[in-house]
């Protein structure tokens, strides 16, 4: 697997994750300041791949447990 289509997957997953527990990019951020709109949108969009640390933060907001971003 290519890092884009990881970082595509990855991201494509986090939205579906924030979607079906209905969240908006807002609501997310609003949870932690430290993860703006902004920059999730482009973790979503693939355009950049996020820390390990955010993606721990990002399970904690979500409830799921971090390997479920790497599940399909």
């Amino acid at each position: 697997i290519t890092k884009q289509k990881f970082q595509e997957n990855l991201g494509r997953r986090i939205r579906e994750i924030r979607e079906n527990r209905g969240l908006s990019l807002r609501d997310v951020e609003a949870h932690d300041n430290s993860i703006d709109s902004g920059q999730l949108s482009r973790f979503e969009n693939g355009e950049k791949i996020p820390m390990i640390y955010t993606l721990y933060k990002l399970a904690i907001i979500l409830k799921v447990d971090i390997r479920d971003f790497f599940d399909e």
